[in-house]
């Protein structure tokens, strides 16, 4: 580690409910596989040799590495054992770490290391939020904006791809900007996932008329949510993005078969 580098503590109150969950979720399910394991030493039909429940408990550990450094696990034997092979577990007891007794209150922190010692607090922070959101830009560009695979084979069409790709992120940050100046930092990822609730409809049924049998078409966009309402307010867009149309379509002889 270099003497020189500078680090700065930080804690979001976003990620503070998502480390608490993530925390307890995997300690509720260690704690909750090693009650299973001490009650299985009474009861029949279940395992009880000293060895095997330390296997068991290695296994556990594996599955759960965060969880598995928080507590000490202790397996009692039972006394006057004929042999190694006979040994039964008589206990099973467990407590957390001293040092992760208080682990709640890092809950949300990470540190940033830098070697410009010359930036402030609030310049580190800054700049790393813009490297990450540039690192996002080109996970945007090659997934959801479909930069790539390129499966052109025409040099004109692949410029064309990529122009496209270009433009609609350009689109995309401008959504996101125009988000942020009014509080919501949420990815495109997200909003897209909120939106796609929101949807274009097609309703088609058949009318009877003098002159015959008529299809229509009716096409609308289904009701905006209270979230759909809020985005769309944000951006300076009407929450009916398209208006409602009608169509009319005479029914064939065949279709009428």
């Amino acid at each position: 580690m270099d003497a020189y580098d500078a680090f700065l503590l930080c804690r979001s109150k976003s990620r503070m409910q998502r480390d608490f969950l993530i925390r307890t979720n995997q300690e509720n399910l260690f704690v909750e596989r090693l009650e299973y394991y001490r009650s299985g030493l009474s009861k029949k039909r279940r395992t009880k040799s000293y060895s095997k429940i330390l296997v068991m408990i290695g296994r556990l550990r594996a599955k759960y590495p965060q969880a598995s450094k928080v507590f000490e696990i202790e397996v009692t034997q039972k006394e006057n054992s004929k042999s190694e092979k006979d040994i039964l577990a008589k206990d099973i007891t467990w407590k957390k770490r001293e040092a992760f007794k208080n682990e709640e209150s890092f809950d949300g922190c990470y540190i940033l290391r830098t070697d410009r010692k010359e930036l402030g607090d609030e310049e580190i922070l800054k700049t790393y939020i813009m490297l990450t959101r540039i690192e996002r830009a080109f996970k945007s560009l090659k997934s959801s904006l479909g930069l790539r695979p390129i499966f052109h084979q025409n040099e004109d069409r692949a410029d064309t791809h990529m122009f496209i790709s270009v433009a609609a992120y350009h689109i995309l940050q401008a959504i996101e900007f125009k988000l942020r100046n009014h509080g919501d930092f949420r990815c495109w990822e997200t909003i897209r996932y909120i939106l796609s609730t929101h949807q274009r409809l097609t309703n088609e049924f058949i009318e009877k008329t003098d002159e015959g049998l008529r299809k229509i078409f009716i096409r609308l966009c289904s009701v905006p949510e209270v979230e759909h309402r809020t985005i769309y307010r944000n951006l300076n867009l009407e929450n009916i993005p398209l208006p409602k149309k009608t169509y009319t379509k005479k029914v064939s002889s065949d279709e009428k078969k």
